[in-house]
């Protein structure tokens, strides 16, 4: 994908920007482009963490998942955080982040001092994945993963309300 060889070359937003050009993209549309872009970020980010977490699990056997609480925490997101589970619970099979487009969630390691003390080990969800994110980037060792590789960027149908964002036409300057 265009957007890893960008990160492989340590690329900024607007250099990826100024270098793409992708059938089924809208250029006109300001959170295409940069949707996608920020989460092959956000993945390559969590998936080299889950390394780390797998290499370090012997001091460190429990992940907690954590939410950015803010106005823009879509409810699934803000449900599972908290949550601890062991490095090796399939949870984080199907609820590692990102759960979502622009999901800003992480995961941070415990000992198992802290998660014994952590009242998130026996929070229970009923929060089930969205089928395109029930995956765990890191394990895969794909930072897209295998469930967009079946997608075609014209089938997108991300809108403002997709991504919980203003419709970028109503935005000043959007039509100049």
């Amino acid at each position: 994908m265009l957007a890893l060889s960008a990160i492989h070359a340590g690329e900024s937003f607007n250099e990826f920007r100024e270098n793409i050009e992708l059938k089924g993209f809208m250029p006109q549309n300001p959170y295409h482009l940069r949707t996608n872009f920020n989460t092959a970020v956000n993945n390559a980010h969590l998936a080299g963490q889950w390394v780390a977490f797998e290499k370090d699990k012997e001091d460190y056997p429990y992940l907690r998942y954590l939410a950015i609480l803010d106005d823009r925490t879509r409810d699934e997101h803000l449900a599972l955080h908290g949550i601890v589970r062991h490095v090796d619970d399939k949870f984080w099979d199907t609820h590692y982040p990102p759960n979502g487009w622009n999901c800003r969630c992480s995961v941070e390691q415990l000992t198992q001092e802290e998660a014994d003390r952590d009242a998130g080990k026996h929070k229970k969800t009923t929060v089930k994945p969205n089928k395109d994110w029930n995956k765990n980037t890191g394990k895969e060792r794909q930072i897209l993963g295998r469930w967009l590789d079946e997608k075609q960027p014209s089938k997108y149908t991300q809108t403002h309300e997709d991504l919980q964002l203003p419709n970028w036409k109503d935005l000043p300057g959007a039509g100049e």
